[in-house]
């Protein structure tokens, strides 16, 4: 399947969500249209008291209208409130649905859309994009349902009262459908480049606030805010470009009510001097002539919203219409116990674009074993994690784990039968319970320590100001490099893999600490048959394994028992590590890297 949007949303495609709330729609929508019959019923009532007062000089029906007048007050009040209050209720929990949507669709693509898209860009349409569909879901859906009974009811009143007179107003439709269809697909395509924009100026702080470490390092603030001010400079001026067009638009529809207002007053005086309107008819159709004005006027803001919204909604129904490359598969094998053996047939892939990482690459990996990957950087150690875990899928042959493969396993079992810790940690800036417990939700207290002590990690984060309890920065930011991967290991264990592969997790530790992790995980791979896949540079940390292979170019160059391949003279992986021995005997430096 593709994992691009394979067409362009429809621009109203966003309204589909109301469908859950439709009755309360069907309510809301009832009782606004109520509250502007009300309004309808308004200047005609002004125009009976008027009338009462000038022409007919009755006080009881005066009296009477009055009253008829505040009660009309009362019930469009209590009634549009209730509508609009019922209409935003509605808008609030289709933005709510339409943002669960989003963030669980975002977790269920695989990483290669991730690769391509900037964090900050996918923040921004989360939030920025959904806030202005809010807008016209809740605001601007309550006005204009609101505005247009008003308008049409305003209308067939008018007509009713005097046709001639209403003309005048009914020229006005023309103009403004011109007008609307000039400006509103610039009003669509611009509002979608100011999102646009502020995505890009979201993705830039984003990634300048995550990388502040590297940022202050080499010295590079004011780059960075250099950086950052274009960007939003560039959303300036694109929204006040906006800005610009929606004030003319609207600026031109209210030249357009001004002059009919002036109209009707010259008609419709002159109507009144004949003798054919009343003073109160007049009054009455003057207010409902303002009932029109005022809602063009208000409809020409709001269209400059809803194209706007449009915008905005094409942006998130293209991201929800894009597929993963890696799926559930249906149906899906489920085993009943852990995985622990991992087999890997004629194994090749490349990254989208680029050339083959690994080619035609087998491996077999026994229930209980402890294999030692070792190879260059850029031989496809991490890769082979990456399809091992199945994030993304290879291009030839097939990785099984316990001779099933990978594709046609529950994907949640699979996550749960295997566990990595790499060397790029990421921890939630939560409290160390948490994140240690995030390996298992249902884990205890007491189990959270067990797993610590393994790792090593207890005694310092006994020495953290609240212990298990404390929070930890963004990523860890507040630990050094050796405690995150510390926690991060812990985390893992808690787990209970069937496999547990450790992607250089203990390069940032010194070498006693290593030597404790190891042992804990090599107990672990005896007393529960874990199986261990070390992926190192260090020799101090391969040492742990039985079997080495070695990777180079995307191949198995070399494989078999550790310490076979480091006595046999003239193989691939003794000569690196005497290679590496020499350069360590005469600087000096730290514990033997085998990595060329």
């Amino acid at each position: 399947m593709k994992n691009e949007a394979s067409s362009s949303p429809g621009s109203w495609q966003f309204l589909r969500l109301t469908k859950p709330y439709l009755y309360k729609v069907v309510l809301a929508a009832s009782l606004l249209l109520l509250s502007s019959l009300f309004s309808l019923v308004f200047p005609a009532t002004i125009g009976k008291v008027l009338d009462a007062s000038l022409v007919n000089l009755r006080s009881p029906t005066l009296h009477l209208y009055a009253a008829l007048l505040l009660a009309i007050f009362i019930l469009r009040a209590l009634v549009g409130f209730t509508g609009m209050y019922l209409l935003d209720s509605i808008g609030e929990r289709v933005i709510r649905d339409l943002r669960k949507r989003l963030f669980q669709h975002f977790h269920s693509l695989d990483l290669t859309f991730f690769h391509r898209e900037r964090v900050g860009e996918l923040s921004s349409r989360l939030n920025g994009d959904i806030t202005v569909i809010k807008a016209a879901l809740t605001e601007t859906g309550v006005s204009i349902i609101n505005q247009l009974l008003l308008l049409c009811g305003s209308v067939v009143v008018m007509l009713t009262m005097n046709w001639r007179l209403s003309l005048i107003l009914l020229l006005l439709a023309p103009a403004v459908t011109i007008l609307s269809n000039k400006f509103g697909a610039v009003l669509e395509r611009l509002g979608k480049d100011v999102q646009e924009s502020t995505a890009q100026a979201a993705a830039i702080a984003h990634e300048s606030i995550s990388g502040i470490s590297v940022v202050k390092q080499f010295f590079r603030q004011t780059y960075e805010v250099n950086r950052y001010s274009d960007s939003v400079n560039s959303t300036l001026r694109q929204a006040i470009h906006v800005a610009k067009l929606r004030t003319i638009y609207r600026g031109a529809i209210n030249v357009l009510s001004s002059l009919s207002t002036v109209g009707i007053f010259w008609f419709g005086g002159w109507q009144v001097a004949l003798g054919k309107m009343t003073p109160g008819q007049l009054v009455a159709f003057i207010f409902y002539s303002e009932n029109i004005t005022l809602s063009l006027s208000v409809f020409s803001q709001l269209y400059g919203n809803i194209r706007q919204a449009i915008g905005s909604s094409s942006r998130i129904f293209e991201l929800l219409s894009i597929e993963p490359l890696v799926n559930q598969p249906d149906p899906a094998i489920l085993p009943q116990s852990l995985g622990r053996s991992l087999q890997l047939k004629h194994v090749g892939y490349a990254y989208e674009g680029q050339h083959q990482v690994l080619q035609d690459l087998n491996l077999n990996v026994e229930s209980g074993e402890v294999v030692a990957l070792v190879g260059a950087s850029g031989a496809g150690k991490s890769t082979l994690v990456q399809l091992i875990l199945r994030m993304y899928d290879v291009n030839e042959g097939s990785v099984s784990v316990d001779h099933v493969d990978v594709r046609h396993l529950d994907m949640e079992w699979l996550r749960r039968s295997i566990s990595v810790v790499s060397q790029d940690v990421f921890l939630f800036a939560t409290s160390v319970y948490d994140n240690i417990r995030y390996g298992r939700l249902d884990a205890t207290d007491e189990e959270v320590i067990e797993a610590a002590k393994a790792a090593s990690a207890h005694d310092f984060i006994q020495s953290l100001p609240e212990g298990y309890d404390t929070l930890l920065g963004e990523r860890g930011i507040n630990l050094s490099g050796g405690q995150r991967q510390r926690i991060a290991l812990a985390r893992s264990l808690i787990a209970n893999p069937g496999i547990l592969i450790l992607d250089e997790a203990t390069s940032a530790i010194d070498g006693a600490t290593e030597r404790s992790i190891r042992d804990a995980t090599l107990l672990r791979n005896r007393s529960k048959g874990t199986t261990l896949i070390v992926i190192a540079h260090r020799l101090e940390t391969i040492r742990m394994a039985n079997r080495a292979v070695l990777l180079s170019g995307g191949h198995i160059m070399e494989e078999g028992p550790l310490d076979l391949l480091m006595s046999t003279k003239g193989s691939a992986l003794s000569e690196l590590i005497a290679q590496k021995m020499v350069l360590n005997t005469e600087t000096r430096a730290q514990p033997v890297d085998v990595m060329t």
